[in-house]
């Protein structure tokens, strides 16, 4: 249908056209201020967020985007998709970045290959989905600050380099290079800690066919402080016709260092998992056996297993274990049964933990309601009770999660949890928070998040497997309140802007999210679930963005047809991961809404 056959909008609240002459452009700015009292101390941070983005006919793609903040700023220039003849496209970057990797170093199944925070430059040069060069070099930073980040630069420099080819169909070859010098392993500028310097390569030969890939990985690394150590894995996975299987066997030898970063190391063992999917019938399990190189502790066997069965269209029950056997003796089961009803679905769930020091046990019902459009809620309630060497408790907890679209331009939402602790000299425990978007203006946008929090940080006993091994906080106590105000201001103009990915002219729809931390891994957000701050969110491989303080992203036109979500785990704290290493595919359909829900789940 041509633009000038339909019939005007009445309730349209745009009050200006969109300019699609030129190229495709567009600026981002957010002035951004947050207020915060943790524990009686005070802070506030304010700060400027910019991204200005721009394509040309010849040269790619072309971004800058940073933050100002106090007198310091960040700044990172883009030149992406710059052709070249023979089918060669490349990637420039330069300021603060993360040291790049060849594809078959971050496609691993088990086993994580950890990028280095840099100030620096970086180049990568892809032809098809084969051949593959990279490289990177700068200084080695952290990242500071709450929204608004800054560096902390650290002494030393780092760099990383690698390519990979296809030398044959379904086989894929590289190697990976990375190297520290001088990195002194305490952060701050006054610190005395002896310096570190590495050098490593990881060499992976991975093969495809029809649903099975089997990926081998051998790395060494030299460093002055440990030596010469390597290791191996292989992983493998075989997709069925209704059962799917990963396997792999690793060996790691001590003191293993990538670059100036912490990888598995003094662990050797193998691990299967297996999982099975019909129209009723849903289950997944596995074995990790793992023992230490070194001999320094004892070896760790784990089992797990879980299933779930739908009766009907609103009937369902499941349930699984956990067992660990070795350096500590622990074991868990949950039974849950879903229930879909007129007044939405109700999953109630039951939790058992027990290890030789203490013991839980906790009931919960989570509800989500059937509300009338443009308004959501859920509810969940809990009761847990503890026994251990210090005694008992009982928790009780409520929570509420819920919001709406209270007009065209203003969307509403929040989230209650409270806990009430008996058996224990402490009072009960809250967490609020409501955020608050209003869209008062062409190209403004106002947003408003607050929460407060007073609670003790209580760590629930969870058996994972020996090979994540991750340190759990112990119980602190928390007494936080904070404002995050954003000032946001959008312009985009040009004629290939309006479908992302796709040419002009083309049609395309919205696509936005939230991530968040499953508690009781359901699939789905429930009140008593938190959103996941500040992670990488890329869609088709090409364009970025990082989710805001609740956890939600937002691509507001997309072109139409099928698409990929990538989230990288890059601040996902352990022990949580993410569903199919953060992949999630979908459509869009054109002046359609595409709404995602993307949950991390605890590694067991």
């Amino acid at each position: 249908i041509k633009p000038e056959a339909l019939w005007a909008d009445p309730d349209a609240v745009s009050e200006e056209s969109y300019d699609d002459s030129g190229p495709a452009r567009s600026v981002r700015l957010e002035l951004v201020k947050t207020m915060l009292n943790r524990n009686g101390q005070k802070v506030q941070e304010n700060g400027i967020l910019f991204s200005l983005h721009r394509e040309t006919e010849n040269y790619g793609a072309l971004s800058v985007e940073g933050s100002v903040r106090e007198g310091s700023g960040v700044v990172t220039v883009w030149q992406r998709n710059l052709p070249f003849d023979n089918g060669w496209r490349v990637n420039n970057g330069l300021g603060m970045l993360n040291t790049p990797s060849i594809d078959l170093a971050r496609r691993q199944y088990r086993f994580f290959v950890p990028t280095t925070v840099m100030q620096g430059v970086s180049t990568e040069w892809t032809n098809g989905t084969g051949t593959q060069i990279s490289a990177g070099v700068g200084q080695p930073a952290q990242y500071a600050g709450i929204r608004v980040p800054t560096l902390v630069r650290m002494s030393g420099n780092v760099f990383s380099a690698g390519g990979q080819i296809t030398p044959a169909p379904n086989l894929e070859a590289g190697i990976q290079l990375v190297g520290a010098n001088g990195i002194s392993l305490n952060a701050s500028p006054d610190s005395r800690s002896p310096e570190l310097s590495t050098t490593g390569a990881l060499a992976s030969v991975a093969w495809k066919g029809a649903g099975s890939q089997v990926q081998a990985n051998v790395i060494a690394v030299d460093s002055n402080i440990n030596g010469l150590h390597g290791g191996g894995w292989v992983d493998g996975k075989f997709r069925g016709e209704q059962v799917d299987h990963n396997a792999g066997i690793f060996r790691l030898a001590p003191g293993l260092l990538w670059g100036n970063q912490q990888i598995v190391s003094d662990l050797q063992g193998a691990y299967y998992r297996a999982n099975y999917q019909s129209r009723q019938w849903q289950w997944d399990g596995g074995v990790d056996y793992a023992t230490p190189v070194s001999g320094a502790y004892h070896s760790t066997l784990y089992v797990t297993g879980n299933g779930r069965y739908q009766f009907s269209r609103d009937w369902a029950v499941g349930g699984g274990a956990n067992v660990q056997q070795g350096l500590t003796n622990a074991w868990s089961t949950f039974a849950f049964m879903d229930k879909q009803n007129s007044w939405g679905p109700t999953r109630t769930r039951i939790n058992h933990a027990q290890d030789p020091s203490r013991q839980e046990t906790q009931l919960t019902i989570d509800q989500t309601w059937r509300l009338q459009e443009s308004f959501r809620m859920s509810t969940a309630v809990s009761l847990l009770r503890e026994t251990g060497e210090f005694g008992f408790f009982n928790n009780i907890g409520l929570g509420v999660y819920g919001g709406g679209d209270l007009g065209n331009n203003l969307t509403l939402d929040g989230n209650l949890q409270w806990y009430s602790r008996v058996g224990l000299n402490q009072g009960p425990s809250t967490y609020v928070n409501a955020a608050l978007n209003w869209h008062f203006a062409p190209r403004w946008t106002l947003s408003t998040f607050v929460y407060e929090n007073n609670t003790s940080i209580w760590s629930p006993l969870v058996v994972t497997s020996p090979i994540m091994n991750p340190a759990l906080a112990k119980t602190l106590d928390w007494h936080d309140r904070g404002i995050f105000l954003t000032l946001r201001y959008d312009f985009n103009a040009g004629r290939s802007y309006a479908p992302l990915g796709g040419a002009p002219g083309e049609g395309g729809g919205r696509v936005k999210g939230i991530l968040y931390f499953d508690q009781n891994n359901d699939g789905r957000m429930d009140a008593g679930d938190r959103g996941a701050a500040n992670l990488t969110v890329i869609l088709d491989d090409k364009f970025v963005t990082r989710t805001d303080a609740a956890g939600r992203f937002d691509y507001p036109q997309v072109r139409t047809g099928h698409h990929v979500i990538t989230v990288l785990p890059d601040n996902l704290p352990l022990p949580w991961k993410l569903r199919d290493d953060g992949r999630q595919t979908f459509e869009v359909k054109v002046r359609d809404t595409t709404t995602l829900e993307i949950g991390a789940f605890l590694m067991r």
